[in-house]
């Protein structure tokens, strides 16, 4: 029987934030976990960076200058059900988390980041769960 699938890294992240400040914090954060990361500003531009880079985790703001957050994971999720998408924005309410989760988000976080690892466990376990989906996927196919 083959081998269970094991990611030579932590995998690929993208970042959708119109605050640069954030893109680059988040960036060295999870770029010194193993994470391969890269941020775009706008959601438009986003949309692009996820269908060529094919990212394995999204951090998407809410708030931005082009479209609105839920509207690009609508957009993406309907593309790639597979990606795991965390929102983070810095105008969180129940109503915004509520429709973020029905559009296919998989986390909420709240903007500034007091604790920055809780970012960083929020990305790990999108990625185990990725990672889960994936060796599910493999173990069926071996069943065949």
């Amino acid at each position: 029987m083959e081998a269970l699938l094991t990611p030579t890294t932590a995998g690929k992240v993208q970042i959708i934030d119109d605050d640069l400040g954030i893109c680059a914090l988040v960036q060295e954060v999870l770029s010194a976990e193993g994470f391969d990361v890269q941020s775009t500003n706008t959601g438009e531009s986003g949309l692009l960076t996820a269908r060529t880079w094919l990212p394995d985790i999204l951090l998407c703001d809410l708030n931005l200058p082009d479209l609105h957050g839920t509207e690009i994971i609508r957009r993406i999720k309907a593309e790639r059900a597979d990606l795991e998408v965390i929102v983070v924005t810095s105008h969180a309410t129940v109503a915004t988390a509520i429709e973020a989760l029905r559009s296919g988000a998989s986390d909420y976080l709240y903007k500034p980041f007091d604790q920055i690892e809780l970012l960083v466990k929020a990305v790990k376990r999108a990625h185990q769960h990725q990672q889960l989906l994936l060796n599910n996927a493999h173990l069926i196919g071996l069943l065949k």
